[in-house]
């Protein structure tokens, strides 16, 4: 797996969903993007498969975006 890879991670130990590796973080961990979704997301790497080409023919369903002039601050 490398970086920008489509794959597929298991979430809340039931569900899978379409992904795409952003970074590799410390330990086993893996930075991912929920690309139907629209999130990040910090996964195990033992929770990642690689994405079978047939979930790869359609189109991510989330777009990114950002309003211009907003400033996003975590509490």
């Amino acid at each position: 797996m490398c970086i920008g890879a489509p794959c597929a991670v298991l979430i809340d130990d039931w569900k899978w969903l379409r992904a795409r590796i952003l970074k590799f973080s410390k330990g086993n961990d893996v930075i991912v993007d929920l690309v139907d979704i629209g999130n990040d997301n910090i996964v195990n790497i033992e929770n990642i498969r690689p994405l079978l080409k047939v979930f790869g023919r359609l189109p991510p369903l989330a777009l990114r975006c950002r309003m211009k002039g907003m400033v996003l601050e975590i509490i």
